[in-house]
């Protein structure tokens, strides 16, 4: 390469022999095209490490993207399932306070109490917490955490706050079991029908004595009846008395748990022997006139925890 003149001559030889072949490059021409390549190469340089950057925003963008995607799904799953436990923790509480309404029990000892309001989930606040992940997603580059975070904090500790009831509701179902248990078996035991059919002769409590002055306390109900009419058992239960005494006659007298018992006496004849396990309305006995009596009726008994009652109260 020759420099005549401010030009440059750049020879290109063959080596098959041929004539070589020679051009001329100004000097201004050759600083223009070194330029463009410095720029090329610069160019190309900032090009491709913009498009690297461009790339990895486009990626990160599109990953972030895909979380908040999953947050939002997560949030909404969170809301339906707080919904849901919410609403059958309600039931659960409505029906707990039904039966304990229906049993006439007092709930002041266990009982279930109105759901608090900072634990209820409105269906307004769930679109509220969806706008709420909406948001998110759009600020997603400059605020990967705030909206979302707080959203699915505000979900926990509803959904924390709904699930620490569950023990106490757990609880209270323990209780109503047992109350209910409870009241069944003293269901069971009450002694509520007629033992036989008749006209009450003599009431429960304070009478004028049938065997001379003054008045005595009676500790059940006279029901005049013919000889032999046949006396039925009142509750299920066990005969645990089969015996005679001057006052009562021929008598029977029957457990049915629970702290009941029940007492027929001035009997004929026995149809049960002790110990035996008798059904309600099963005829244990047949009316008679034993004992101190004034004439053939049977005399009927209600005991509760060794406490004599009024049969008036438990008939129907």
């Amino acid at each position: 390469m020759n420099k005549q003149k401010n030009k440059y001559s750049v020879i290109v030889a063959s080596f098959s022999g041929d004539a070589p072949l020679e051009f001329s490059i100004s000097e201004n021409f050759l600083k223009i095209a070194i330029v463009l390549c410095v720029a090329v190469i610069i160019g190309t340089f900032f090009g491709a490490r913009s498009m690297m950057v461009y790339r990895n925003q486009a990626e990160e963008y599109q990953q972030l993207v895909s979380e908040n995607e999953m947050l939002q799904e997560q949030v909404m799953t969170f809301a339906a399932t707080t919904s849901e436990l919410e609403d059958q923790l309600n039931k659960l509480q409505s029906f707990d306070s039904s039966i304990r309404d229906m049993l006439e029990i007092n709930d002041g000892a266990g009982g279930t109490t109105d759901p608090e309001p900072e634990t209820q989930l409105p269906n307004d606040e769930i679109a509220a917490m969806s706008l709420r992940v909406t948001d998110a997603t759009r600020t997603v580059l400059t605020d990967r955490s705030g909206v979302l975070d707080r959203t699915l904090e505000e979900v926990n500790n509803k959904l924390n706050s709904l699930v620490s009831q569950v023990p106490d509701e757990s609880e209270s179902f323990e209780s109503l079991e047992e109350d209910v248990e409870i009241y069944t078996k003293t269901l069971a035991a009450t002694p509520d029908v007629w033992p036989v059919r008749g006209v009450i002769t003599s009431y429960y409590g304070y009478r004028r004595s049938p065997f001379g002055g003054g008045t005595d306390f009676h500790l059940g109900i006279d029901i005049g009846v013919n000889y032999n009419t046949p006396v039925l058992a009142t509750a299920p239960g066990t005969v645990v008395e089969r015996r005679y005494v001057y006052g009562y006659g021929y008598y029977l007298t029957i457990d049915h748990g629970m702290g009941f018992k029940t007492r027929y006496a001035h009997l004929n004849k026995y149809n049960v022997q002790l110990g035996d396990i008798v059904e309600k309305g099963q005829v244990i006995a047949y009316s008679g006139n034993s004992g101190a009596s004034t004439g053939p009726h049977l005399h009927y008994e209600v005991w509760l925890k060794n406490a004599t009652q009024n049969p008036l109260n438990y008939l129907p």
